[in-house]
């Protein structure tokens, strides 16, 4: 079973995410709503993908904290956003990013 860690500071999605992944077979094995948390936690729980919301909690993005997280274990990293594409960061994210969501949670389809 794949090992997945939610990085994302509203509860609500917290939850509504960990319910589908585990719907579709992933085990969530834990969540932080920051990014020093999420440090904390991902090296306790050893994952083996990390979904991150770009804009969270902290003195560090989403964005930053998966180079970091890059750099120490190589972990693959899916961003979470409601930004739209062309405003995501200027450019700030890497070419190692395994893909990127839009959060259809802030949405209404």
């Amino acid at each position: 079973m794949i090992k997945v860690f939610i990085v994302e500071d509203e509860i609500i999605a917290v939850e509504s995410l960990t319910v589908d992944l585990q719907k579709i077979g992933y085990e969530v094995v834990g969540s932080a709503n920051d990014s020093e948390k999420a440090l904390i936690k991902i090296n306790q729980t050893s994952p083996d993908l990390v979904l991150i919301d770009i804009n969270i909690k902290g003195e560090k993005d989403g964005i930053v904290l998966a180079e970091e997280l890059r750099n120490i274990n190589s972990i693959p990293v899916v961003y979470l956003t409601a930004m739209l594409m062309k405003k995501l960061y200027q450019g700030r994210l890497k070419l190692f990013l395994l893909d990127i969501l839009l959060n259809l949670i802030k949405f209404k389809i």
